[in-house]
């Protein structure tokens, strides 16, 4: 039963009608379409608007890949005049420098290059696009000094950030004619393949060597192909049988066909690999048998290389197709008779190295006949999408249908299900493998007959996904096929007619094409791309298999991203070192006498009040403005902008000579204080691994611990140095910024933000930055989790209409604010002010007059607590960790009330404040550490860093709120009032405390060693918040198939 729908169709250009041979669309052609960074590139043949009609030209276009128009030019300076179907136009991108390349025009001929500026792939937005960013064609390559003659074949294959040339190369004779060249490419099936790499640092190319040398035989490859830093090679060999005047030059006769050296002479199955770029060759076993450092290659007697024994005479195919899964298997495509009449065969090899193989039971496979192709969604499902062989060879023009079979990773690929088919199309299908890996679009290049003689056009082009698409009468070219159809062979629907309820069933994406209805006439190339997100089986994982590590584990396998994080968390130690020192100063002799107003020897309260207040204001703002810095332009721009803030406060604090001068950089100083506190605990939280997130945002507490405590020491110190200096302090800050600085340059940006925004090469960057390599660690995995959870979030986000600016406050949305919030929160009702401020109050009591020593002891009671907390956050879990602390808490301050009813002067009763006040801020600290992991990790990606600014951005309003309230209930409105509860202030916080303790004991989840997708799932699936822990999520069931089906 066929499952998908009429495709769409977008006219790339017209084909040249009057040549015998098609140039446009051929297997040969392994980059014919190819995409690059959201944007596609297309290249073809055809004739100017002059009409002249002997000579046809290169045609480059590109397009975003969400728009529907062509940017299109024409190479105006070479004219493309022999009618021989071998001489194609290839397209390379290099990654590294954003270099387009270009070869063409090629049959055993000198070699036709040209290759664009630096930059015109990776800044396309801003790059002109026409003949002036290429250089003119060229005999030879960019740091080759001879020219390259000989040349049939050309393909370019990106290889990480540089790029590898090859071609086919034949035996070379010396011409005796001196009108013809000096050297000559002799007859098919006497070649080698030859291998260049070209670096994107140098910007030029070096000759490897040969890596496939034929021996009076040509290999005639089915692709190469590089994946999982492998790359593959399969091809059949063809063996050459002399004929007279075989070794002689003379004109273009070398290029025809002659003799018994055509497709009777293939035979057999070969297969290699290298595992460094090409310069090293392997065979099936993985045994090196060609280093082209040495001059060695590839040979027909290697050994190791031959597959499958495919006799001369049963219609193997020359250059047919191979693809390579995301597992690391390779899959051929070809065809032969042994069975006694041709069929399509697929041959495979898992990533164990085992081969098997297996006839396709759709389609007619014909000698000679046109070549199919295959395709593998990131699902890991393959698609073969075949012509119709009504013509004895790839070059006939008739015009039939096209097929297209699927094959699922469940079924181990031997279900080829028909899933499409379509007709009137004349050539050898191309895909854009590069779209598909880039957001599963798949995305074919085709010529289309005129469908009768009224309409005789053939056009070419590519064309993408679609249901319901509408056919234009003459319209033509591309092919438009669904990369994922519906599941269970239910027809294609338009999926935005449908009713969605998100279920434990419908949480994997499949990705279906809406149906639009786009003009293809002749002269214009519209097409309208928008994506919806069906849910079924052939889910991605959701969960990657390190992921399944424990905590010891994680710990000794990310070594590299634990020191990172560390390093990244210092900047928190500043965060702490400024509260404190704006604390600390107003108390300094020196200080006073700047700040005061003249006349007097102490500073207006009001003054004090006002910097206090506008330090919190200033916190609430900068974590309310930098969500559109953190969101929109990612995470590093915002650490600069945090950067750029705390240099300002201090740099207006050095220089400050009034007390509004003091209240500006303390505006500054809040700013920068409360954008850290929003900012980099998101920021640990994605780069961290599932296992250890909660360890590395705690770190985070830590330095703010360290930075609170090296203030109180460098403020002691100086006092007793001179007691007037208050300069020194500030200046001390001048250090830890640059440092901090320094850190921020380095830092890569959040893999998670990249993925979200389509980034994926520079995702696979930071990932291998962060994590380097180590055995079990698959960066391509990981940006599979990756890409699948963010699609799944914005589809969900358009299903249940929580998009926009407010969607932090809609739906599930709310209830995971409230969440993100609620721990740091719930600090503030406890009493957090009560002891953590007037803890000094209290050892006064008890007889100990030296604030600087409480300080020392109250900080090494928040540095155990943090400590401990780090240490058991993961292995024990978010929720125990702070819902019991708070509730120690509320039991303390509740001691603390009961106390103040009596009279806690006595040393007894001072001793228990004392052990209480600890006791609060011991079990508090590592509580509110906490809160920062909440407010990282409940809320959806995309919603993450909205989600902890306005989170912390409320705990902080009601953290003002309580600092203007809480001195008045302890001393009364004025100094003589007899209404001040004094200690008895506990009662209030413990009554408070309790509601926000039983709040928290309902709505808090429990998330550690959750991936953002099964917290999603739980949050869709209105799964009992307190059951978080034990829930099986659909994500886990289905990675631990995934990754079992990978071991067996």
């Amino acid at each position: 039963m066929m499952v998908l729908e009429e495709p769409a169709e977008i006219v790339l250009g017209t084909d040249p009608g009057h040549r015998q041979w098609l140039l446009n669309g051929t297997s040969s052609q392994q980059n014919i379409l190819l995409s690059f960074r959201g944007w596609q590139y297309a290249a073809f043949y055809g004739s100017l608007c002059n009409g002249e009609r002997k000579s046809i030209y290169i045609h480059l276009a590109r397009r975003p890949v969400t728009r529907s128009s062509w940017e299109t030019f024409a190479f105006e300076d070479y004219p493309q005049t022999t009618d021989d179907g071998h001489n194609t136009i290839q397209i390379g991108i290099c990654e590294g420098d954003g270099t387009i390349h270009l070869s063409y025009d090629h049959h055993s001929d000198q070699l036709h290059y040209r290759y664009s500026k630096a930059g015109i792939a990776t800044d396309p937005g801003q790059a002109q696009w026409d003949c002036s960013v290429f250089s003119s064609t060229s005999d030879t390559l960019p740091g080759i000094a001879t020219p390259i003659n000989g040349v049939t074949y050309p393909r370019f294959l990106s290889v990480d950030r540089d790029m590898i040339f090859s071609y086919r190369t034949g035996m070379w004779v010396h011409s005796l004619s001196p009108a013809s060249l000096a050297y000559q490419s002799i007859r098919a099936g006497l070649g080698s393949e030859r291998l260049y790499i070209y670096s994107s640092q140098t910007g030029r190319y070096n000759l490897m060597g040969t890596y496939l040398e034929g021996v009076e035989n040509n290999p005639y490859i089915n692709g190469l192909d590089y994946r999982n830093s492998l790359i593959h090679a399969t091809w059949t060999y063809r063996d050459f049988v002399p004929f007279e005047n075989w070794d002689k030059a003379i004109g273009v006769n070398h290029k025809q066909q002659a003799g018994p050296n055509g497709i009777e002479n293939n035979h057999d199955l070969w297969y290699s690999y290298s595992d460094d770029l090409g310069r090293s060759w392997k065979n099936d076993s993985g045994q090196t048998v060609a280093r082209l450092d040495k001059g060695e290659s590839v040979r027909p007697d290697s050994d190791g290389i031959k597959v499958f024994s495919i006799p001369k005479g049963c219609g193997a195919h020359n250059q047919e197709d191979q693809v390579i899964d995301y597992n690391g298997g390779v899959h051929v495509l070809n065809r032969d008779a042994m069975s006694g009449h041709m069929q399509w065969k697929h041959y495979y090899r898992s990533p164990l190295g085992t081969w098997t193989q297996n006839s396709l039971p759709h389609g007619t496979a014909l000698l000679g006949g046109k070549r199919g192709v295959m395709a593998v969604t990131k699902q890991n499902d393959l698609y073969f999408i075949l012509p119709d062989n009504r013509g004895t060879n790839s070059g006939d023009r008739s015009a039939g249908d096209l097929i297209v079979l699927k094959a699922t990773q469940e079924r181990e690929f031997k279900d080829y299900v028909l899933v499409w088919r379509g007709g009137r199309f004349s050539s050898e299908p191309r895909v854009d493998r590069a779209r598909l890996d880039y957001d599963d679009v798949l995305s074919l290049y085709l010529r289309k007959e005129g469908l009768d003689e009224v309409d005789p056009i053939r056009k070419v082009g590519s064309c993408l996904v679609y249901s319901q698409p509408r056919f234009t009468r003459g319209s033509g070219t591309l092919l438009v096929v669904p990369i994922l159809p519906v599941d269970r062979g239910e027809a294609t629907k338009d999926y935005a007619s449908r009713s969605h309820t998100p279920t434990a069933r419908t949480r994997y994406p499949q990705l279906v094409n809406m149906a639009q209805q786009h003009d293809t006439s002749k002269n214009q190339m519209e097409m309208v791309e928008n994506s919806a997100i069906v849910l079924g089986d052939g889910a991605p994982a959701m969960r990657a298999k390190a992921d399944d590590l424990s905590v010891l584990q994680s710990m000794r396998k990310y070594k590299r991203v634990g020191i990172i994080a560390i390093v990244a968390s210092f900047c928190a130690a500043l965060d702490g070192y400024q509260i404190n020192l704006n604390g600390g100063i107003v108390s300094n002799t020196g200080f006073i006498h700047k700040m005061a107003s003249p006349g007097t020897q102490i500073i207006a309260g009001q003054y004090v009040s006002a910097w206090g207040g506008i330090q919190s204001g200033g916190q609430v703002i900068g974590q309310v403005l930098l969500q559109y810095v953190t969101e929109g332009l990612g995470r590093k721009p915002a650490l600069g902008v945090i950067w750029i803030t705390l240099v300002l406060s201090i740099f207006i604090e050095t220089f400050s000579s009034r007390w509004d001068h003091w209240l500006v950089a303390k505006l500054f100083s809040g700013m920068g204080v409360g954008m850290l506190q929003s900012t980099m605990p998101l920021y640990l939280s994605e780069i961290a691994p599932t296992q250890l997130r909660g360890f590395f945002i705690n770190a985070y507490s830590f330095w703010f611990v360290i930075g609170q405590l090296f203030a109180s020491v460098a403020l002691y110190e100086l006092k007793k140095v001179d007691p007037t200096n208050y300069k020194t302090p500030i200046y001390t800050q001048w250090p830890m910024v640059g440092l901090i600085g320094i850190i921020f340059v380095f830092l890569p940006e959040s893999p998670w933000w990249l993925a979200s925004k389509g980034k994926l090469d520079e995702t696979a960057k930071a990932l291998h930055f962060l994590h380097g390599r180590f055995e079990g660690y698959d960066v391509q995995e990981q940006i599979e989790v990756m890409t699948a959870t963010v699609i799944i979030e914005r589809q969900t986000a358009e299903l249940n209409e929580e998009v926009g600016m407010w969607a932090v406050f809609q739906g599930r949305n709310l209830l995971r604010f409230l969440i993100s919030g609620w721990p740091k929160i719930t600090q503030q009702f406890v009493g957090l002010t009560v002891f953590n401020t007037y803890a000094v109050y209290f050892f006064q009591y008890a007889g100990n007059n030296n604030p600087f020593l409480v300080t020392v002891i109250l900080s090494c009671v928040q540095l155990i607590s943090m400590i401990l907390t780090a240490a058991f956050t993961d292995a024990f879990g978010r929720r125990p960790l702070t819902v019991y602390p708070y509730a120690v808490t509320v039991l303390s301050v509740l001691c603390l009330g009961i106390i103040g009813c009596f009279d806690y002067t006595k040393p007894a009763l001072s001793s228990l404040l004392i052990f209480f006040a600890c006791l609060a801020t011991f079990s508090t600290s590592g509580a509110s550490a906490i809160g920062y992991a909440y407010a990282a990790e409940i809320a959806q990606q995309r919603l993450r860093a909205r989600t902890a600014a306005w989170s912390l951005a409320v705990s902080n309003l009601i953290s003002l709120m309580f600092s203007f309230c809480t001195p008045l209930m302890i001393n009364g409105t004025t100094s003589t009032s007899t209404y001040k509860w004094g200690v008895k202030t506990g009662f209030f916080f413990a009554g408070t405390g309790a509601i926000a303790v039983i709040v928290a004991w309902f709505i808090l989840p429990e998330v550690a060693r959750r991936t953002p997708a099964e917290i999603d799932e739980m949050f869709e699936k209105k799964v009992n918040l307190r059951k978080f822990d034990n829930y099986v999520t659909e994500a886990q069931v289905n990675a631990n198939e995934i990754h079992h089906k990978a071991i067996d």
